[in-house]
């Protein structure tokens, strides 16, 4: 399936965000100005998807979401219901996320883009959320099995603090995976968890 003008449009604020590495799929001498969908795919296809994005690739499909309050201490509760639609978008370099959260009184809209920096060896995860106050942009290693952790550590406008996210995509199975957060206790040091979704399979792209 083509990408829609909208996944393109994120595909540009990700090589804006990720910096030279994916500068080469830009305009001319990387430069993002607009190119055409064909000088798109030409200069991908030349460069074949990295085997940590083709180990992805069953994600594509519809999938239930459910994201629940995994806070120590309290019990897991259910936040929101909803759908998800992930795509293999530029010739399966790249995943889009598409995500609509039922909540109790309206519909929350979150998209994502992820990839991998083949040059720097690390997977590159771009997050945008109606709930979020900007562009999120985590970036990791790992492996679907064990986890892929994703990290995104910037200064806090009002102190400048280090702020420090964590987030953990794990594949349970053909049909199941999940997505981990977790949060900096600045005073023990440790990844403390806070948010949790499970995505169930509804149908793959074969279906």
């Amino acid at each position: 399936m083509a990408c829609s003008s909208l996944r393109y449009l994120f595909l540009y604020c990700f090589i804006a965000c990720s910096g030279p590495a994916w500068m080469s799929c830009a305009g001319p001498a990387g430069t993002l100005e607009p190119v055409a969908d064909e000088a798109w795919s030409t200069r991908l296809a030349a460069r074949p998807p990295a085997a940590e994005i083709e180990a992805l690739a069953s994600l594509a499909g519809d999938w239930q979401v459910q994201l629940e309050d995994s806070r120590p201490g309290a019990d897991p509760q259910l936040i929101a219901g909803g759908r998800a639609s992930i795509e293999a978008c530029l010739g399966a370099h790249f995943l889009t996320w598409e995500v609509s959260f039922f909540l109790a009184d309206r519909t929350v809209e979150a998209y994502g883009l992820l990839g991998f920096d083949a040059d720097a060896h690390r997977y590159q995860f771009l997050w945008l959320s109606e709930l979020a106050p900007g562009m999120r942009l985590a970036q990791g290693r790992g492996d679907p099995a064990r986890g892929i952790v994703l990290e995104i550590a910037e200064r806090d406008p009002k102190n400048g603090a280090l702020l420090r996210a964590r987030s953990v995509l794990r594949v349970t199975d053909s049909d199941h995976f999940e997505l981990s957060q977790f949060a900096l206790d600045a005073e023990t040091g440790d990844w403390m968890p806070r948010q949790l979704t499970r995505y169930t399979r509804i149908s793959s792209v074969s279906d």
